[in-house]
């Protein structure tokens, strides 16, 4: 995952997120407990997005019996003042009832630093306007669009 300093390494059996630095230097930078290995139904971690103040991350666990959702999970952000995992939901103020997904590929197209991109589907964006979910800025450019539009790529700023 590309951070500002460098590269968050996330293998997804280990129980150590890694730092790498744009020096070539590699450091454990997040492990978690309890492992893996002592887990009955493993509970795997993947970073997403990493802020001055938090690391936004998801938990995946496999469920082969699942037939709705083979992989569920939960989004999570670390606070790493407090160092403390906590269960989050990230939404937009124009969007509320739409969370946004804040992993790994929310930076990969974007060579700024503390930025990234989502991407919103015109046809859902009418659907929503429709239904009145839409507020603010995003509601006035929802009215301009057509169901056949490109999608509305959103810039997100961390701090």
């Amino acid at each position: 995952v590309k951070t500002e300093g460098g590269y968050l390494l996330n293998p997804l059996s280990a129980d150590t997120i890694y730092k790498y630095s744009h020096e070539g230097i590699c450091e454990p930078y997040i492990a978690r407990t309890p492992g893996l290995a002592s887990m009955d139904d493993p509970v795997y971690l993947q970073a997403g997005v990493e802020t001055s103040d938090y690391i936004f991350l998801n938990t995946v666990r496999i469920d082969a019996d699942s037939e709705e959702d083979m992989f569920p999970g939960h989004a999570l952000v670390y606070d790493k003042k407090q160092r403390k995992p906590y269960r989050c939901k990230v939404v937009n103020a124009d969007y509320p009832e739409q969370e946004i997904e804040l992993d790994a590929h929310v930076v990969d197209h974007v060579d700024r630093p503390r930025c990234g991109v989502i991407r919103l589907h015109a046809d859902a964006l009418l659907t929503a306007l429709e239904v009145g979910k839409l507020h603010g800025t995003l509601k006035s450019l929802a009215q301009s669009l057509h169901a056949e539009d490109n999608d509305v790529l959103m810039l997100l700023k961390f701090r």
